[in-house]
């Protein structure tokens, strides 16, 4: 018996899923680079005079080491350009690193960080294995089935690399809900009421309008959407062992999720982090493309029928 036939698989790896999720996890990168300015990235902060950080591994930052020669606003713009090739999906053997390399940087040198840089940081790491031992050109390329018959100990150490993520993104939500519940307002059903209602970061709203009247104010609903959100966190842990339907369907809760966390919270970069992440979590090519091909009929569904003359 092989020594890695534990972690083989025949499932395909090097997929146009794989090149989503990485686009996914670049495009949360890059908006944070693309809309702050270097001045906002790097600043002093509350105990913090030096910038931009450069303290135990963070002296590896790119920001770090090159801008003495560069500066920083020339390698904001540097590591924007890179991380549309990244998007462009060439050659993944070679930008892998650079795309760990900025997430790197961007989490340990930057003062305008949040969960999805984290996100970002650890699946990048996590995907070096992957798309080191990727064979195509390109990672929007479909799935070379001859090389992937012939690449055992290649595709072997991806699937170890790819489980390894997928623990790790089950651990995020297990103790998402944990740390959640141990908080008073989160287990009583009110700890959406002042998240939502924050003047600062929740929807902006009056106490005379129809949301914050009929919702935010209403001790049921209110309630309910905190269990809510407590329930589908617990249920996104548990996706790990869900049925290939199941997990579908819990990938679109998820998604949906995060991004009604945009419409109330405006943070872009982690839904694209989670996103990422949830694919790569929840979702094969076969599911991938079951999934590519409900947003394809949507898509006929909706367009116009036109009548000949």
């Amino acid at each position: 018996m092989k020594p890695l036939n534990l972690f083989h698989t025949s499932k395909p790896i090097w997929t146009p899923l794989l090149g989503t999720a990485r686009t996914f996890f670049a495009l949360s990168s890059l908006i944070t680079l693309l809309f702050n300015s270097s001045n906002d990235l790097f600043r002093p902060a509350s105990g913090i005079a030096d910038f931009p950080l450069c303290v135990g591994w963070g002296e590896y930052s790119i920001f770090c080491l090159l801008s003495p020669m560069l500066g920083l606003e020339v390698l904001r713009w540097i590591c924007i350009a890179v991380l549309l090739i990244i998007i462009s999906g060439v050659y993944p053997r070679i930008t892998a690193f650079f795309q760990f390399w900025i997430a790197f940087s961007l989490f340990n040198s930057s003062i305008v960080v949040d969960g999805g840089d984290q996100v970002t940081l650890v699946a990048s790491f996590l995907l070096l294995p992957m798309c080191l031992t990727d064979p195509r050109k390109n990672h929007w390329h479909q799935p070379n089935w001859h090389l992937e018959e012939q690449s055992y100990y290649r595709k072997s150490i991806a699937n170890v690399a790819w489980i390894s993520l997928q623990i790790q993104a089950c651990i995020i939500y297990l103790e998402a809900f944990f740390v959640k519940f141990a908080v008073p307002e989160w287990a009583n059903g009110t700890a959406l009421y002042y998240w939502l209602s924050d003047p600062i970061v929740g929807l902006g709203l009056y106490n005379d309008s129809f949301i914050y009247q009929n919702f935010l104010s209403n001790t049921f609903v209110i309630s309910l959407l905190t269990w809510s959100v407590l329930a589908l966190e617990m249920l996104l842990f548990m996706g790990l062992l869900a049925s290939s339907k199941n997990k579908t369907r819990l990938f679109v809760a998820g998604v949906a999720f995060h991004f009604m966390i945009i419409l109330a919270h405006g943070l872009i970069s982690f839904f694209m982090a989670m996103t990422g992440i949830l694919m790569l979590y929840l979702l094969d090519y076969k599911r991938f493309e079951n999934v590519k091909s409900w947003f394809k009929i949507r898509e006929k569904q909706k367009s116009p029928v036109v009548l000949p003359d």
